[in-house]
């Protein structure tokens, strides 16, 4: 019956039905004897992993399992890295970071522990886009045991995994980050990210006016805006594993075709309507009620890295309250609008991840979640048995 319930994903939104197994039918799945987990094991835990979500919802990590050495391995396909939006790659690598997270966080709950070991000799010139290098491997995983929590605290946690979605609509300006929650945000990062919180609406306002800048400019570039509109998918395509439909915006089906063939340059596009789109960020970043910005203290891809893993483990912890997430990357890529926020907000900091936290209006908070993968599609090589 086990087996039954952990076969391959029907179809592209299949991976959010992953069941909450509890821990003696974890560990009863096949293939484990004389280790810590087998392949039905690492499987079900990477179906969380796979839930992480991703710039554009490119889902560029790969997997290879060393089950003899205990080990899973995250490898990045530069095909999914994004040429205009992501040019150097570090999007891409703080999405695999997300994927990391939610595996440490799944792993744990099954008596599981992870240290991730990143591969030292990763340059930014291995993840950049390109659509024939191979897969470029980024770090592993290295299991351990741990002692595992009890049932309640286990369905939370996995729980919070399923549910965790990203809600890019205007907030409910009058919640305020609770206090419990702000503290958790500010202490649970590695000790090379920064977190820092801004509440004030004069903070907010101005992370607004400087997306809504740094957007703008985004978007009079023609290749990003092509970029976009190929990534902005119908909301009756079913079958597409990887891109956003317009639902996940709040879209309906007609708005999604028209814009979507206007960013690609198919239908003209009306003269104010990149000013709105732009706009309409920074309308989000001053219903919030937090603007998040992670710092990291050196430029590595270790440390897009770090960034990513932080960013996933502080949208689960303003799950668990009730709030959602939704990151602004425009400001990080665009170097005058970097240069500002350096100057006045960040006192020098260099920002890696913009994210806004708050809790969605009435009709917005039930967005669709977003396409995925089969698992399958993502191993690189057969499991060792």
């Amino acid at each position: 019956m086990i087996q039954e319930r952990m076969a391959p994903a029907r179809d592209a939104f299949e991976s959010w039905s992953q069941p909450l197994l509890e821990l003696a039918d974890f560990r009863a799945l096949p293939g484990a004897i004389g280790r810590l987990i087998g392949a039905a094991q690492a499987h079900y835990l990477l179906g969380f992993s796979l839930l992480a979500p991703s710039t554009h919802n490119t889902v560029p990590q790969a997997y290879k399992l060393d089950l003899d050495r205990q080990r899973i391995e995250l490898w990045l396909r530069r095909q999914h890295v994004l040429p205009a939006s992501d040019p150097t790659g570090r999007e891409a690598l703080a999405s695999l970071g997300c994927a990391v997270e939610n595996l440490v966080q799944a792993a744990v709950q099954y008596g599981i522990a992870c240290e991730w070991e990143m591969n030292a000799e990763l340059r930014w010139s291995d993840v950049a886009a390109s659509a024939t290098a191979p897969e470029v491997y980024v770090g592993r995983l290295q299991l351990s045991p741990a002692e595992a929590p009890d049932q309640s605290s286990r369905q939370r946690v996995l729980r919070r995994m399923l549910e965790r979605r990203t809600v890019r609509a205007e907030f409910d300006n009058s919640e305020r980050l609770p206090d419990d929650l702000r503290s958790a945000l500010l202490a649970g990062t590695p000790p090379y990210v920064r977190a820092l919180l801004f509440e004030t609406d004069a903070d907010k306002f101005a992370w607004g006016k400087l997306d809504e800048l740094a957007t703008k400019h985004k978007l009079e570039e023609g290749a990003f805006r092509r970029e976009l509109g190929h990534w902005l998918l119908p909301n009756e395509d079913d079958q597409s594993p990887r891109g956003m439909r317009g639902r996940e915006f709040g879209f309906d089906d007609v708005v999604t075709r028209e814009l979507s063939a206007r960013l690609r340059g198919e239908a003209p596009m009306p003269v104010d309507q990149l000013a709105f789109m732009a706009r309409a960020g920074r309308s989000g970043m001053c219903s919030a009620s937090a603007v998040c910005v992670l710092s990291c203290l050196d430029a590595s891809p270790a440390a897009a890295i770090l960034a990513g893993c932080t960013f996933q483990r502080q949208a689960l912890l303003s799950a668990a309250h009730g709030f959602v997430c939704a990151v602004h990357t425009a400001v990080c890529h665009v170097a005058h609008a970097r240069a500002i926020s350096q100057a006045t907000l960040l006192k020098s900091h260099t920002p890696s991840l913009i994210f806004r936290i708050g809790k969605p209006r009435l009709g917005s908070a039930c967005r669709a979640h977003s396409a995925r993968p089969c698992l399958q599609d993502l191993l690189l090589e057969t499991d060792n048995e």
